[in-house]
């Protein structure tokens, strides 16, 4: 278990999409064997989509253009 606390920082930035190309290999390695990391890596993706904010509708735009800059 000690070796996956190494791995849970790893976790939280390959949900994110911000791992380097050496750590996401490293990653992806241990993933293979370590069904627990592999759930944690799939619930922390999870919640990071569904945490996605949706691009700005048109709707939203027309509402909003004419406030000011600083509002």
């Amino acid at each position: 278990m000690t070796a996956c606390r190494d791995f849970e920082l790893l976790v939280s930035l390959r949900a994110a999409d911000a791992l380097d190309p050496g750590d996401a290999a490293r990653l992806e390695t241990h993933l293979a064997g370590c069904a627990r990391c592999r759930a944690d890596a799939d619930e922390a993706a999870e919640a990071l989509r569904l945490a996605k904010v949706p691009p700005t509708s048109d709707a939203e735009l027309r509402a909003t253009a004419r406030l000011a800059p600083a509002t």
